[in-house]
Parts: C-alpha cells; sequence; structure tokens
C-alpha cells in the first residue's frame, strides 16, 4: 500500500515559488509583489496569496512599505553582520550547555547530516541544514535557546539560500557538521564550539564579495 501524504498548504506553495524566483534572480531587489498579481499566476487565492507574502516579510525576503505593499528586499551586509555573530554564539551556549552525548543523539546528527549532504537543490539544501542546526541545539534541552536560534536562523534564512547555492559548498559544510559531532564524540567540547562557531561565521567572508 503506498503511503499517502497531507497536501501541501496553498501558503507554503506561494512561499517556495517566491523564494525561488528571488533566489535564482528572476525577481530582483525593489520588484514589487501583489497578492493579486501572484494569486493569478499560481491559480491559487488571494487569502493564502496575502498569508505567504506577510510570512515572507516576516522572514525578511520581502519588505512591506506603507500605502504601497510589498517589495522583494535587498541583501544588506550589514543585517548579515549583525545577525551571524549572534547566531553563531547562541550556538555555540547550546553546546557549552550539552551534557554526555548520547549514541543515539550522534546518530540523529549522522543522519540529519547525511540527508544534508544529499540534498539536491538549494531548497532541499537549506531545509536539512535547518534540522541538523536544529538538532544540534536541541542536544542542550533548553527551548528557550531553541527558540531564539530558531528565529534567527529563519532572518538569516535568504542569505543562507546563497550559500546552498554551490553544491561544493553544501558539502564543505556538510563535513563541518562531521567535524563538529566527532568533537562532541570525542568530549572535546572546546573544538565543537570552536568548529560551531568557525561554520557559522565563514558566511560573512563568503557574502563580503558577494552582497552590498
Amino acid at each position: 500500500m503506498e503511503a499517502t501524504y497531507p497536501p501541501i498548504p496553498a501558503r507554503k506553495r506561494i512561499s517556495e515559488a517566491l523564494v525561488s524566483r528571488v533566489v535564482r534572480g528572476v525577481w530582483g531587489p525593489g520588484r514589487q509583489v501583489k497578492p493579486g498579481d501572484v494569486a493569478g499566476e499560481l491559480n491559487l487565492g488571494m487569502t493564502p496569496a496575502r498569508e505567504a507574502l506577510i510570512e515572507l516579510e516576516a522572514e525578511g525576503w520581502l519588505v512591506n512599505e506603507q500605502g504601497r505593499g510589498f517589495f522583494v528586499a535587498a541583501l544588506s551586509l550589514r543585517e548579515a553582520r549583525e545577525l551571524y555573530p549572534v547566531i553563531a554564539e547562541l550556538e555555540c551556549l547550546a553546546v557549552r550547555s550539552v551534557g554526555a552525548v548520547t549514541p543515539a543523539d550522534l546518530e540523529r546528527l549522522a543522519a540529519r547530516n547525511e540527508e544534508f549532504r544529499s540534498a539536491t537543490d538549494p531548497g532541499a539544501g537549506l531545509e536539512a541544514d535547518g534540522v541538523w542546526h536544529e538538532t544540534l541545539v536541541g542536544l542542550a534541552d533548553n527551548a528557550t535557546l531553541a527558540d531564539a536560534t530558531r528565529r534567527l536562523r529563519v532572518r538569516a534564512r535568504r542569505y543562507e539560500y546563497t550559500y546552498m547555492s554551490g553544491p561544493a559548498d553544501r558539502a564543505a559544510s556538510s563535513d563541518e557538521h562531521h567535524a563538529i559531532a566527532l568533537a562532541l564524540r570525542a568530549g572535546d567540547v572546546a573544538a565543537a564550539v570552536d568548529l560551531v562557531r568557525r561554520n557559522w561565521m565563514k558566511m560573512l567572508d563568503y557574502l563580503a564579495v558577494r552582497v552590498r
């Protein structure tokens, strides 16, 4: 018997379609995005279209100018420089807060990293990378810390998408994940913290030559 899966919500389908257009450069910074146009182009309703645009504004993909509507946001190196050090330090705090790492913990990290390594496109890579980082932070068993890092990672998604476009970059990041897990297995928290920080902060060097 074939497995059945629930249909993808219209809002999510719209969000994924619009993100893809922004990432591929089909829609550049400053392009106006109207709910009616989106609903018509994708043959979906106005309500999920509005919901998707509001969600994408919250994630930083769009800006909502009062009286004018939604526009594609420009990437900002200043924003990236504000985001990445905070995300890195929160995740380092999570790693320092982890007690004994169990074999089951390491198996989960390895499985999530393999899903990331085998991702064949930027969208899948971004999602799998996020799951791996959520799994790592989850080892600290601190709901407040997990929520804080998750919220900031949402804001960083559009920058991460740029990086995930390169298969070699995704492979290098997967290698770093593996090294972090090895350090945790060895009980070398200091090394794991250093590797986590480097995993995040290398993005600023990557973005510095691509974003103004």
